[in-house]
């Protein structure tokens, strides 16, 4: 999905009338020595370098780089369209989640209108929240490492099951400091994948030890943890989570 948000919006930025090297890509183009494709891939990458800064991929999503969503053409309230405009990665998320996915495990789509709701029900806005995509390994730093607890015969030691990267951070910062205080770890799964035995030893840790682990630590923000299936009331569980943790 991340793919076609950077492709689209290479695009857009190649054939711009003030792209930087509108001149060269219409010369490429006009020669004929190179399959659209080519074209294509030679675009993003100028993209990437240049109208991006070389930045990482998690900063251009975040900074609402790829966005290609105008939030005035949204058939929303004034105050949802008011928070989109000023929230990039809020933006980012909305266009990413809005994606179409075919037989994903993941059910990070359903997320597009119950964050609709919550922005509109204000949930978001008042508590002043931050809401970032993280299923994408190859953007996100922010990974669990997950163990499971070997039976008394082996010794009862933990043993690695991997790492986890969940669908869904919402965030709360301080608002002296501006340091994360407060993390709502939400994780999005299609009812075909969600008893995957890796899946549900990752989830295990993630819900239970992991939280326990990290409860009482200083300087480690609060964690909770929200699983949303796509046969459940997901909409009403996002919204009520919400509520409930960022009180």
């Amino acid at each position: 999905m991340v793919h076609k948000l950077i492709q689209t919006a290479a695009s857009i930025w190649a054939h711009a009338p003030d792209c930087p090297l509108r001149a060269q890509l219409d010369y490429i183009r006009a020669r004929d020595g190179l399959r659209p494709v080519q074209i294509d891939a030679v675009a993003t990458y100028l993209f990437l370098k240049i109208a991006c800064g070389n930045r990482p991929l998690h900063e251009v999503f975040s900074f609402g780089v790829l966005n290609t969503i105008d939030p005035g053409t949204l058939r929303v309230s004034q105050a949802v369209r008011d928070h989109l405009a000023t929230h990039p990665a809020s933006l980012s998320l909305l266009e990413l989640a809005s994606q179409p996915t075919v037989g994903a495990s993941s059910a990070g789509p359903i997320l597009a209108p119950a964050l609709n709701k919550a922005l509109r029900r204000a949930e978001l806005a008042e508590r002043d929240l931050e809401i970032y995509y993280n299923g994408d390994s190859s953007l996100t730093e922010f990974r669990i490492r997950c163990y499971r607890r070997l039976s008394a015969s082996k010794g009862g030691a933990w043993a690695s099951v991997g790492e986890y990267t969940p669908d869904f951070l919402v965030l709360h910062r301080e608002k002296s400091a501006g340091a994360i205080d407060a993390c709502l770890v939400v994780e999005t799964k299609g009812a075909l994948y969600a008893y995957d035995p890796a899946f549900k030893s990752r989830r295990d840790f993630a819900s239970g030890e992991f939280l326990r682990l990290n409860a009482s630590r200083p300087g480690i923000p609060r964690f909770q943890y929200l699983y949303l299936e796509e046969t459940a009331d997901w909409k009403h569980q996002f919204v009520d989570a919400v509520k409930e943790f960022f009180k």
